[in-house]
């Protein structure tokens, strides 16, 4: 007998409409009419197709788990990375306002030669050298290179982003439109209670850590 003709079904019963189950229906009322005369004449149409198998989880994404997974640790690792690197930087930057060098947040702009004006105008503080505190400053802005540019931000609008949370409306825009949210909530006693409460980090790599791995 040809191939075609053997009474052999490839079925896949688990799967809703499987073409191979339904050629084998068809083809077990078709032969059950056929040797009792039966009125089981089936009306359904049976494709000439092979069954396939369905997957919910394609194979090639049965690790999306794992995926899952390692991506949080890389981010986790490079949450690491990013506040070892903000602490260091915060060690320079308070050695150079303590010997009275500028405020480094406070711009973007190199700082080398300008550690002169800073020290005359505070002379209460320690007395350090040009060429030291040049140094100092040369090693922050190199270091500040690792350092990713969006965490930079974060540190420079930490003190204005907080105070957006002390005043009594948080305001942001959706679509043009400004939206208030109350900051506060008000007890019993009608003292304001703040909604959110932002931890009282010094540290860059403090608010770095929280900052990433709080989500907010």
């Amino acid at each position: 007998a040809k191939d075609e003709d053997l009474p052999v079904f490839g079925t896949i019963a688990s799967q809703f409409n499987d073409p191979g189950t339904n050629a084998l229906y068809k083809a077990l009322m078709d032969t059950l009419v056929a040797k009792t005369g039966a009125d089981l004449q089936s009306t359904m149409s049976a494709a000439d197709e092979m069954s396939e198998k369905i997957w919910i989880i394609p194979p090639q994404r049965t690790r999306y788990l794992s995926e899952i997974s390692e991506n949080n640790r890389r981010y986790d690792e490079q949450v690491r990375r990013q506040a070892a690197i903000a602490d260091q930087l915060y060690g320079l930057y308070s050695a150079v306002l303590t010997f009275g060098g500028p405020d480094l947040l406070g711009s973007d702009d190199q700082m080398i030669g300008r550690s002169d004006d800073r020290s005359a105008s505070e002379p209460d503080r320690p007395a350090a050298s040009s060429q030291e505190l040049e140094a100092l400053i040369r090693k922050f802005e190199e270091l500040k290179k690792d350092l990713d540019p969006h965490i930079w931000d974060m540190l420079r609008n930490w003190e204005a982003e907080a105070k957006r949370y002390q005043d009594e409306f948080y305001t942001y825009q959706v679509r043009g439109k400004e939206i208030k949210v109350p900051n506060h909530t008000e007890s019993l006693s009608h003292l304001q209670i703040p909604k959110v409460a932002l931890p009282k980090f010094k540290s860059w790599g403090d608010k770095v850590r929280w900052a990433m791995q709080e989500n907010t």
